[in-house]
């Protein structure tokens, strides 16, 4: 496995949830398990920590970031640029597979199963960027929903519903993309992105 799909193994785990923020990573495990060297592991952990995802502490290892308020309103302006552009230009969006993100949360929250709302409600906002058809936008993509991941984890320890609110606004902008309402749909994920922004920022202070 090469340095780039071992950063990339690793940066889709965190945006699986599969790591807390602040959490050590364990180089002989991870090096066992991707069947890498550990300089080949030990290059990854350079890109991830040039990509913010984690954070190196001399004498005591490499530890998942702890994403803060000036990441979170970073992250949300890349998203304000590249979501309604998907929704408005994206060539190859597809309506069918949004309806079906949302009927997935829909039934997760239906099943008490909180945490499967939030990864529908993820698999929703990656396919919007999908639709432009761009291999840099996916990435850029990915990178953006797993340092979200990593926020997400703090958030939904103070609201753990927190991604059912947004069942509904994600049915209405597939809704929209189903009826060709392109420029309609992308105005309400802008909406829908600076509204979540604030929200987050409030609870990540406290407030």
């Amino acid at each position: 496995m090469l340095v780039t799909d071992t950063a990339r193994e690793i940066r889709r785990r965190i945006s699986d949830g599969d790591y807390d923020p602040g959490a050590k990573l364990n180089e002989v495990a991870l090096a066992a398990e991707y069947d890498v060297s550990r300089n080949t592991l030990r290059e990854a952990f350079v890109m991830l920590m040039n990509q913010g995802f984690v954070h190196k502490i001399p004498n005591r290892g490499v530890f998942i970031a702890e994403p803060g308020i000036d990441d979170v309103i970073d992250t949300y302006r890349a998203r304000l640029v590249i979501e309604p552009a998907g929704l408005a230009h994206g060539e190859f969006l597809d309506a069918r597979e949004l309806r079906a993100q949302v009927l997935s949360a829909k039934k997760a929250r239906g099943d008490g199963d909180l945490p499967a709302v939030a990864v529908a409600n993820q698999r929703f906002h990656r396919a919007v960027v999908a639709g432009l058809g761009s291999r840099e936008l996916d990435e850029l993509m990915s990178r953006l929903l797993a340092t979200m991941r990593l926020v997400f984890l703090e958030v939904l320890r103070v609201e753990p519903d927190f991604h059912a609110d947004y069942i509904a606004q994600n049915e209405a902008i597939a809704e929209l993309i189903g009826a060709g309402q392109r420029a309609e749909a992308a105005e309400k994920m802008r909406q829908q992105l600076q509204a979540t922004s604030a929200r987050v920022c409030e609870i990540l202070a406290g407030d």
